[in-house]
């Protein structure tokens, strides 16, 4: 029996090992657009983007959106202030791509939640997608996309299962829609991707494993 769970042992450790070397570094990126105007796309290896200033009519504070999550479970984060004293419409758009982690049918989530502040947006419009192709900014697959009005204080939130059989993208957009007078807005959003319980349970059965083995180990 010993010899058996051993055996086991060894052979789960290799699938873990080919499963942490396959994971590439992701890759983040971010653009603003308005009044048919888009900036050019940042991006960032480190897992950290960052705006601060004018865009058309806008005065954009675009920070903290980050990586986040954990290897199996990826997720991206973002915090946005946003200012403008003139009717019209700004869209933050960001990406994760290079991701191989989680593998399998997993569900992935999108979430926003906002600040009313005065004056209040027109309204807010949020959209999720995933992409097969690895494409930043793809729109493979629709997570879900709901609009609110934007004095609402009621959070967005949605998700969608989703297939992961190679490298894949995520994406949130999200655009704000000022009246004639201006408005001020805070937001925050996140997109996540958790672990499917397949992946979760090998985990629970290796330290399972770890355990018998230990104990059989002070019987002999």
């Amino acid at each position: 029996m010993k010899r058996l769970v051993l055996a086991t042992t060894f052979l789960a450790a290799p699938l873990l090992g080919s499963m942490i070397s396959a994971h590439a570094t992701p890759m983040l990126a971010g653009y603003l657009s308005s009044g048919g105007n888009t900036s050019p796309t940042i991006t960032s290896s480190n897992g950290t983007l960052s705006y601060n200033g004018s865009f058309d009519n806008f005065n954009v504070v675009f920070e903290n959106a980050f990586t986040s999550g954990t290897l199996y479970s990826p997720a991206i984060d973002l915090s946005s202030g946003d200012r403008t004293a003139a009717a019209g419409s700004l869209t933050i758009a960001l990406t994760e791509y290079d991701l191989t982690e989680p593998f399998g049918i997993t569900t992935i989530a999108g979430y926003l939640s906002q600040t009313p502040l005065s004056p209040s947006l027109s309204s807010i419009s949020y959209s999720v997608y995933a992409d097969a192709t690895n494409t930043a900014f793809g729109m493979g697959s629709l997570i879900g996309s709901q609009t609110i009005a934007g004095n609402s204080t009621t959070p967005i939130s949605f998700s969608s299962p989703f297939d992961i059989t190679g490298p894949y993208s995520i994406t949130e957009i999200l655009t704000i829609t000022a009246p004639s007078g201006g408005a001020n807005d805070s937001i925050d959003s996140s997109v996540s991707v958790p672990e499917p319980g397949s992946l979760a349970l090998l985990g629970t059965g290796l330290v399972a494993l770890g355990l018998l083995i230990r104990k059989r180990q002070k019987r002999g």
